[in-house]
């Protein structure tokens, strides 16, 4: 919708902010928050004015009165009057304040955000809800909650994302109440102000009575006349302290005025923040999320469930081809799955089959390599045998050869105890040849084993028996 065009939006103080919608490029106007909170400095001070001016006309018939001294008194008569201006300033500029908080809370009523639109917030639906609340004739500039609104809704429009909106709007509360805030400055300085005036009259009253209480004392003739300026000096003093009383008296009345107004505007804002986030900000739906949903309409589903429906049987006859197809697979596979295991069977048969035949041509081998080596074994220690006698002989043959040239050198007696040790290995001689004999025979009867052969036990030789 196009912003209406007037003097008051052609202003520096306004800030147009535009934004491009989907569905349409027109601009999107928002006004700047303290706008809406701020009066009129002009016109609250003519208010004041008025203000002051009724107050007076008003207290003119109670001149007599202790009121209307304090007020209509000459001597202090410019302290209250601007006192009273400044009073009525305050209180001008609280009123108008209160003015804009009625048509705030108003605004609080609206339903800017109807769901008969749309219940979610799309970039889609920005349009509409935008048509729609500037069919309220509702001034942005005069609600927290419209510009706030108005602000969320470019946001949106721009940055198409909930977080980051949601985010500015944050940033756009603490501008709101900072802006709440400065708006009671000059309250603030007039709270001061007003107490800085009345003591400015006190001082003023009581530098009047004094110097002409010092004036009037030199040209005293009697102690009577003395007394009766010591009356007046004292009464002027009164009405000096008379006008700290009243700048207190209204300093206090703008205080309390000024921050009920403001913990007012305090409490709207956080209703505005309540107001967005369960409101705007929980029905925001992103860019993304958006384009899925558009996916699961109840248009597509029907068209889905309409092509389901034209398809159903080709579907089915696709679904049985492909039980049969798959029963023929699975068959096929155990078939392919039993010749596997024959195959496997068949070659565990014939590895046994293998091994079964080394085994044999190995204890074949080593039967003939066994007997072989012992047929060996027993021809050597045949020959050792045959051999042993020969050796014997020759070392008997020695050994007397030796005993003869020896016996030259012998006695009787030795030559007779020789002989009989000769005699005895002559006897030994023939008995290992006995001894040789039986072991031969032994030799012969192990040689053709009719057990499986083991490790011979060696016989005892003559050697060993001696």
């Amino acid at each position: 919708m196009p912003p209406k065009t007037s003097s008051k939006s052609t202003r520096p103080k306004d800030r147009a902010t535009t934004s491009t919608n989907q569905s349409s490029e027109k601009p999107m106007v928002v006004k700047e928050s303290s706008e809406c909170t701020n009066v009129g400095m002009a016109i609250s001070a003519g208010i004041g004015a008025v203000i002051t001016v009724i107050i007076y006309l008003f207290l003119i018939p109670f001149s007599s009165t202790y009121i209307g001294k304090l007020f209509l008194n000459p001597d202090s008569l410019p302290i209250t009057v601007s006192l009273t201006f400044l009073f009525g300033w305050s209180l001008a500029i609280v009123g108008l304040k209160f003015l804009k908080f009625k048509h705030q809370k108003e605004a609080m009523s609206l339903d800017l955000l109807p769901r008969d639109i749309s219940k979610r917030i799309k970039v889609s639906t920005l349009e509409a809800f935008y048509r729609h609340i500037k069919g309220l004739h509702v001034d942005s500039s005069q609600s927290f909650l419209v510009n706030r609104m108005m602000r969320g809704l470019e946001h949106f429009s721009v940055l198409r994302k909930s977080s980051e909106v949601a985010d500015r709007l944050s940033t756009q509360s603490d501008i709101d109440a900072m802006a709440v805030d400065s708006s009671y400055t000059m309250v603030k300085v007039f709270i001061w102000a007003i107490p800085i005036l009345g003591f400015i009259g006190t001082v003023m009253g009581i530098s009047d009575a004094v110097s002409g209480f010092s004036g009037e004392m030199g040209a005293a003739d009697d102690i009577a006349a003395l007394k009766d300026k010591i009356g007046t000096v004292t009464g002027g003093l009164g009405v000096a302290f008379d006008t700290t009383l009243v700048a207190l008296v209204m300093s206090l009345i703008a205080m309390i005025i000024s921050t009920a107004m403001q913990k007012t505007e305090d409490d709207l804002l956080n209703r505005v923040e309540e107001y967005m986030n369960e409101n705007f900000l929980k029905r925001l739906v992103d860019e993304d999320d958006d384009l899925f949903n558009k996916l699961e309409t109840p248009e597509l589903r029907k068209a889905v469930q309409a092509a389901l429906a034209g398809d159903l049987g080709v579907m089915l006859e696709k679904i049985q081809t492909l039980q049969t197809d798959m029963v023929s697979f699975e068959q096929q596979q155990l078939g392919q799955v039993k010749e596997a295991a024959n195959h496997v069977i068949s070659i565990n048969q014939m590895l046994e089959e293998k091994t079964q035949q080394h085994i044999d041509t190995i204890n074949q081998s080593l039967s003939k390599s066994f007997e072989l080596h012992w047929q060996k074994m027993l021809e050597a220690t045949c020959k050792s045998f045959e051999k042993t006698p020969i050796i014997m002989g020759k070392v008997l043959k020695q050994h007397l050869s030796n005993m003869d040239q020896d016996n030259q050198n012998l006695s009787d007696e030795q030559l007779e105890t020789l002989e009989s040790k000769i005699d005895h290995l002559h006897q030994k001689m023939d008995q290992n040849k006995n001894d040789k004999a039986d072991e031969t025979l032994d030799l012969e009867e192990i040689s053709h084993p009719t057990i499986k052969p083991s490790a011979p036990k060696p016989k005892k030789s003559w050697f060993a028996k001696r």
